[in-house]
């Protein structure tokens, strides 16, 4: 699916910006990335997962 300029908020109906459109996916991917609970790294984050390898400054 291409943004388009009249693209709305799913929830609300109501147009978003291009960087709301944006934003979004950016949002979850860093959360994905450093802040979901992962059984396999033992219930920890995989940022906590990595500090705890200390593989993170």
């Amino acid at each position: 699916m291409h943004w388009q300029a009249n693209s709305a908020d799913p929830k609300t109906g109501s147009p978003i910006s291009y960087e709301e459109f944006v934003r979004e996916p950016d949002s979850y991917t860093r959360w994905y990335n450093q802040h979901r609970i992962k059984l396999s790294f033992g219930a920890l984050s995989p940022l906590e997962y990595r500090q705890q390898l200390r593989v993170v400054a």
